[in-house]
C-alpha cells in the first residue's frame, strides 16, 4: 500500500468521510481537476487548530505518477488525483491529532536518513570511500555490514574540503 495525506477543515473532512471526495481543485494551466495529496502529513499548523488529517492508502496497482505535480517548490511530493479514483480505491483513516505531529517528525527523520544514505552512496561511487580490508585483503564486516574507510583520494583532501564534501556543500574537489 502507498500512503498519502490530505489536510482540510473539520467540516470538509466530515463531508469526505460521509460522501466521498470531490474534485475541489482545478489546475489553471492544464485544466486537470482533482484532490491534492502529499506524501507527507505536514506539520500541524497552530493558525488552523481545527484542521484534520486524512491518511489515504492506495493499493500498489494504482499508479499516481501521471498526476504528480513536478513543478517543485514543496518540501514533499504532491499529486492532483481525480476524486473518482480515490473514491473507488482509497482506504481512508482520520488520523487522531496526537498522531499528526509524531507522524510529521517521523517523515522528516526518514528524509534525513534517505539524504545520508544517498550521500554515502555518492561518496562510494565517486571514490572517496572504499571497503575496508584486513591484512589478507578480505573485506571487513561490522555487525554483518561491510565496513568502509576513506580512500587514498579522500586522504589527499584538506579537512574542510572533506567536511564540505561529506555534508554535500561542494561538488568540485579536483575530480
Amino acid at each position: 500500500m502507498s500512503i498519502y495525506y490530505y489536510i482540510d477543515t473539520r467540516e470538509s473532512i466530515a463531508a469526505i468521510l460521509r460522501d466521498g471526495f470531490t474534485n475541489q481543485y482545478k489546475e489553471t494551466t492544464t485544466g486537470a481537476q482533482g484532490v491534492y495529496l502529499a506524501d507527507a502529513p505536514g506539520a500541524p499548523d497552530p493558525d488552523y487548530p481545527l484542521d484534520q488529517l486524512l491518511e489515504i492508502s492506495l493499493p500498489p496497482k494504482i499508479d499516481l505518477s501521471q498526476f504528480e505535480n513536478k513543478a517543485g517548490g514543496a518540501q514533499w511530493r504532491e499529486w492532483l488525483v481525480p476524486a473518482h479514483l480515490l473514491n473507488e480505491w482509497a482506504e481512508i483513516r482520520l488520523l487522531p491529532k496526537e498522531e499528526w505531529g509524531p507522524r510529521w517528525e517521523k517523515w522528516l527523520l526518514e528524509q534525513k536518513l534517505e539524504g545520508v544514505d544517498q550521500g554515502f552512496k555518492a561518496l562510494v561511487e565517486r571514490g572517496y570511500l572504499e571497503v575496508a580490508r584486513d591484512v589478507a585483503g578480505k573485506p571487513i564486516y561490522r555487525r554483518g555490514q561491510l565496513a568502509y574507510k576513506l580512500s587514498a583520494k579522500a586522504a589527499k583532501m584538506d579537512q574542510q574540503a572533506l567536511r564540505d564534501l561529506i555534508e554535500g556543500r561542494s561538488r568540485d574537489h579536483g575530480e
